[in-house]
């Protein structure tokens, strides 16, 4: 006679991990790349664009950095 496994438990078993955050300066990148028809912004878009690049192998928002 064979035994039957136990039954599966649905219970989740531990917490769920958070979703990876995105860059801030990434999205300030492309806010001020799409806002570029003033005279300060598209400077700014660059300057934070190559600073979330540089940190955006710790953190995401590497896409929208280069869209920046």
């Amino acid at each position: 006679m064979t035994q039957a496994p136990p039954p599966m438990s649905y219970a989740p078993q531990g917490a769920y991990a958070p979703a990876p955050r995105t860059n801030a300066l990434a999205i300030v990148s492309l806010i001020c790349g799409i806002v570029g028809c003033l005279i300060i912004t598209p400077i700014i878009g660059i300057i934070t664009g190559f600073i979330a690049l540089a940190k955006s192998k710790a953190q995401g928002g590497k896409g929208l950095a280069i869209g920046g």
